[in-house]
Parts: C-alpha cells; sequence; structure tokens
C-alpha cells in the first residue's frame, strides 16, 4: 500500500475494528483486491526481528482473503489469535 493510500485508510470514517489484540482501520478501494499494512511499534517488542517476524505472520494470515479494501492492522501484543482472521473476513 503506497503512503497515500495509507492516509486515505487513516482519514477515513469508513470503519475500525477493535478487539482485545488488535486494531484494524478499513477503507474501500476500486482496485477488487485487499491491500494489506501492519503497523508494529516498540511497545510490542523492542526487537526488530520480533517485530518483523510478527508482520509476515500476520500477512501470512491474511493473504487469501478476497476483497477490496486498503486495510491497516495493528497488534496490541506478539500473540496472533484467530479473531484477526474472522475479522478481516467480515470486512471483506
Amino acid at each position: 500500500m503506497d503512503r497515500l493510500s495509507f492516509l486515505n485508510v487513516l482519514n477515513s470514517s469508513k470503519g475500525q475494528v477493535k478487539t482485545p489484540d488488535f486494531v484494524i482501520r478499513y477503507a474501500s478501494n476500486n482496485l477488487g483486491l485487499n491491500r494489506y499494512s501492519v503497523v508494529t511499534t516498540k511497545k510490542i517488542s523492542k526487537l526488530a526481528v520480533a517485530r518483523n517476524a510478527l508482520k509476515r505472520q500476520i500477512y501470512d494470515l491474511v493473504a487469501n482473503i478476497a476483497g477490496s479494501h486498503d486495510i491497516i492492522i495493528y497488534p496490541k501484543n506478539e500473540k496472533i489469535s484467530s479473531e484477526l482472521h474472522s475479522a478481516v473476513s467480515k470486512i471483506s
């Protein structure tokens, strides 16, 4: 997702899903496919290796979900729950 699309999702009031483990913000796009961005902070882990591993796991989890949205995922901790897949599926 490019910077302009990322900012569009942040400024859009289209939708937001909050759970104890993550926050998802989303906006529609006209591309016919979902585009994802995962934002991890040092609050989750001080090690970049751990944060990047978490991003890869999240991308793998949501890779095959069909839809037409730009989606930003903010994990709140290092554990990945099955709620993430179902929440993203409901958006699309």
